[in-house]
């Protein structure tokens, strides 16, 4: 079964992941969407500079150099972005879970397995001790 799921299911966890994190991205950073903004250490969907008026002239101060995206563009790429980001935070739980109770399953067994081991060796050392009474016992009426 861990064969089947690290064969079929990681495979295409790791491609699902890459083909709906991946294009969004580029997208952004091709129509230089991703800008600086004063919310994040990393660049978000935003405006260069932050704040600008993507309907002021080029020449004015508060035109903006990049990020011109609109509401309605915005929109739509962030439910987009939230789902994908929701789906895989559903494979990461699904594949911890899966890991746990391997590890609880061979865990099980290994603690069966000392259990068999540890009630053979009981047996044996009852045998010796049994044979070890009789031999003294029969030596004891021998003599």
């Amino acid at each position: 079964q861990e064969d089947r799921f690290r064969r079929y299911f990681l495979p295409a966890a790791i491609l699902f992941t890459t083909a709906t994190t991946l294009p969004p991205c580029v997208i952004l950073l091709h129509r230089d969407q991703l800008n600086p903004t004063p919310f994040y250490p990393y660049c978000s969907l935003g405006t260069y500079p932050f704040g600008c008026d993507k309907s002021v002239e080029d020449s004015s101060e508060d035109a903006c150099i990049r990020g011109s995206m609109s509401l309605e563009d915005i929109i739509p790429m962030n439910r987009f972005m939230s789902i994908a980001l929701g789906s895989m935070f559903f494979i990461l739980i699904i594949s911890m879970i899966l890991v746990v109770s391997t590890v609880f399953r061979t865990e099980r067994q290994a603690m069966l397995f000392r259990r068999e081991v540890e009630n053979y060796v009981d047996a044996q050392f009852d045998e010796q001790e049994n044979t070890r009474m009789y031999y003294t016992i029969t030596r004891a009426v021998m003599l």
